[in-house]
């Protein structure tokens, strides 16, 4: 906008409205940078659409009001000033330049390619035909002409966006979702554990890691078809989930092994309650196909910073807090220490 200006001296005959635009468009520059960036932080985060898609609206909105602004200068100096003034002249084909090189970059759109194509002779049509005794109004459909264009092309760019920003979601979410379970996968769980983690740097509060293993699945995978051994996944994955509290992540991690990170500021105790409310789910046999499946499940927590003081060391040692459990009975919870660790 201010090349545009300068060079074609509409910041000498307009300065209100060029020096006006040229702030507003700063401003909704500026924002757009912030909304990309928060966008992007919110599109990794798998576990709500919501965050992103707001941000996304905001973006496409801002979009938008550029293209109207814009619009709207070049339509205010053709009514002050006939379309066949040299600045004007000048500021239109800026107009076109930007037009044409943002649909062929962004769209591909043959038709649309056209329609810029001819938008650049509209105008002078438009003189010629309408021409009258006083030559502004003859410009006032040319420059309603164009709002309608920027508008009709910024609708046909949201679209194109949508659609591929929701393709881009749904390769994001089956990328960090187990295909079987549906759960958070082990990549997923990486990547939340480092947010959580940095959040927990920030804010002080602790997080906690239980590892779990399920008891008993290579019996059922053996005695019944890997069919029925998926099936059991899925409804163990399905338990696991209505133990947990809104906000706090079941992830598959490995063929029978599992993980619940809880997310906000929890105690040991806390989350050695979440454990034992997990182990007391498995005592109910999963039946499938008429037959009774029974499994237990062994579990090792840990909490950061408490008891690690990465995330490496947070895993490690609630998977040897799970083990434990295992090589003491099975079926138990058994807590992570900095030294020893004891079972529950």
């Amino acid at each position: 906008m201010v090349f545009a200006g300068a060079t074609t001296g509409l910041i000498r005959l307009m300065p209100f409205v060029m020096w006006s635009a040229t702030g507003a468009f700063v401003v909704m520059a500026v924002l757009r940078i912030v909304t990309i960036r928060k966008a992007r932080g919110a599109f990794r985060d798998t576990r709500s659409s919501s965050d992103w898609r707001f941000l996304y609206r905001v973006n496409v909105g801002l979009v938008l009001a550029c293209s109207f602004l814009w619009s709207a200068v070049t339509g205010i100096a053709m009514m002050r000033y006939g379309y066949f003034a040299p600045a004007l002249l000048q500021l239109l084909l800026y107009h076109v330049a930007i037009t044409i090189g943002t649909v062929i970059v962004v769209s591909h759109d043959r038709r649309l390619i056209l329609g810029a194509l001819l938008l650049a002779f509209t105008p002078a049509m438009l003189g010629d035909m309408l021409h009258g005794d006083r030559n502004e109004i003859a410009y006032i459909p040319t420059a309603l002409l164009y709002c309608g264009y920027c508008l009709g092309q910024g609708f046909e760019l949201h679209r194109r966006y949508r659609q591929q920003i929701s393709s881009d979601y749904d390769l994001s979410v089956a990328a960090h979702r187990d295909p079987l379970t549906g759960v958070i996968n082990r990549l997923g769980l990486n990547e939340l554990l480092d947010q959580a983690i940095e959040q927990s740097q920030e804010t002080g509060q602790q997080i906690a890691l239980l590892y779990i293993d399920l008891d008993g699945f290579k019996k059922i995978n053996d005695e019944h078809t890997h069919d029925v051994g998926d099936r059991f996944l899925c409804v163990a994955s399905r338990r696991m989930s209505s133990c947990v509290r809104e906000g706090d992540i079941v992830a598959r991690v490995g063929g029978d092994e599992f993980t619940v990170l809880l997310m906000e500021d929890v105690s040991m105790e806390t989350a050695m309650q979440m454990a034992e409310r997990i182990v007391q789910a498995t005592r109910e046999p999963v039946v499938i196909e008429g037959a009774g499946l029974h499994y237990s499940a062994s579990i090792g927590v840990s909490v950061y910073p408490e008891l690690a003081r990465s995330k490496k060391e947070l895993m490690h040692s609630a998977d040897e807090a799970m083990y434990l459990a295992k090589a003491t009975g099975k079926g138990r919870v058994c807590r992570a220490y900095a030294g020893e660790r004891v079972p529950a």
